[in-house]
């Protein structure tokens, strides 16, 4: 042992393994003969070593205030296997966790039990904010057992979980589609901002689904367009009264126009059209062809120029074969009849309205027109 001014060294041995105490600054050295804290241990691999006899003890380091508050503790307890990381015992209010790196708190656990990651201030059991844009959190499961990847409950039921599958589920465990909404009557409501902002609705209850809208307006229809927005084209649209109108469903009306034919003649009519909704009437060969499968209504329009003997039938072509919805149209001047038909129609295939002397006279045909649309 030795001593200098107020420098006490203990060694055994090689100088290079002592015990510092430097009474001035009451401070203690382990290895070093200038230690800057309290207690510094300084070595290759230094290591500080808390030991009990018996298990059963706890052991640890607490943070004693003027010896009358444990103001934080780090204790392991033996018996349990518990180890204790404590920010202030029993009456120290206001105490809390803090967690840093690169000299700036990363994480912090409130006097409430709060935990707050990327802020000082968490309001909820878990608060989280991301860094610089960066992604806030990632849940990323492995393994192939069939489980959940994301469970949230209240009470210990299932309110919200994420399958392996990506199926969501909300109000049950076991969704079996891409997003599955349960409960006695579900509805999912998208509204835009607003006092008075409109709502749509889908909902489902008494054996049934319901689409609608709870705008305060009386005046608020609901549009269908192809990109799902204002900006997208509009392809359908119900009105408050329930009236629905399709702006680009297949349909067409032609003029009305008048033929002589001779006697024997059939004849496929092309008068030219009033309207040509999707443009698949062709007015050069009379034919309107169906952009899809589906079922279409045609009807056809005649009236003759002059009495005679003549008797001219009416009728409907499919792919340029058949007589499908015949009529027979007296033949006195200005007599009128007309034909109707529904056909099931495959996208390509074609139809003609058709007029055809009955008797194998001639017809002067003072008008005749045709037109039809799709149904569905």
């Amino acid at each position: 042992m030795s001593k200098q001014s107020d420098l006490i060294s203990v060694s055994q041995g090689a100088a290079g393994d002592p015990l510092f105490i430097d009474t001035a600054n009451n401070r203690v050295g382990v290895g070093t003969a200038s230690p800057a804290q309290l207690l510094q241990l300084n070595g290759s691999s230094p290591f500080l070593n808390i030991r009990d006899g018996a298990n059963s003890n706890p052991r640890g380091i607490e943070f004693d205030y003027n010896g009358s508050l444990i103001s934080g503790s780090l204790i392991n307890y033996g018996a349990t296997g518990e180890t204790a990381l404590s920010g202030g015992e029993s009456g120290t209010a206001g105490y809390f966790l803090t967690f840093k790196t690169d000299g700036s708190e990363r994480a912090r656990i409130d006097a409430s039990g709060n935990v707050g990651i990327g802020l000082t201030n968490p309001g909820v059991p878990l608060h989280v904010k991301g860094f610089n844009n960066g992604n806030v959190m990632i849940v990323d499961a492995t393994g192939t057992a069939a489980n959940y990847i994301f469970d949230v409950r209240d009470d210990g039921t299932s309110v919200f979980r994420v399958d392996p599958s990506g199926n969501v589920g909300i109000g049950t465990s076991s969704p079996v589609y891409n997003l599955q909404v349960q409960a006695g009557s579900p509805i999912i409501a998208a509204q835009s901002s607003g006092a008075n902002g409109t709502r749509l609705l889908l909902s489902a209850e008494d054996g049934a689904v319901y689409i609608g809208n709870t705008y305060s307006s009386s005046n608020v229809p609901i549009i269908f367009t192809q990109a799902g927005t204002s900006s997208g084209v509009e392809r359908m649209r119900i009105d408050t009264a329930g009236r629905v109108t399709m702006p680009y469903q297949p349909a067409f009306q032609t003029n009305g126009a008048g033929y002589s034919l001779v006697a024997n003649e059939i004849y496929a009519i092309r008068p030219s059209a009033l309207f040509n909704t999707g443009g698949h009437y062709n007015v050069v060969n009379g034919r309107f062809t169906a952009p899809v499968t589906g079922k279409y209504k045609f009807h056809f329009l005649f009236t003759t120029a002059t009495s005679g003997a003549a008797a001219p039938s009416l009728y409907f072509r499919r792919n340029g074969s058949g007589a499908h919805g015949r009529v027979l149209n007296y033949y006195a001047q200005y007599s009128s009849t007309s034909a109707h038909v529904v056909f099931d129609l495959n996208a390509g295939d074609f139809v003609e309205a058709v007029i055809e002397p009955w008797n194998s006279a001639a017809v002067v045909v003072w008008e005749t027109s045709w037109g039809g649309y799709l149904i569905g």
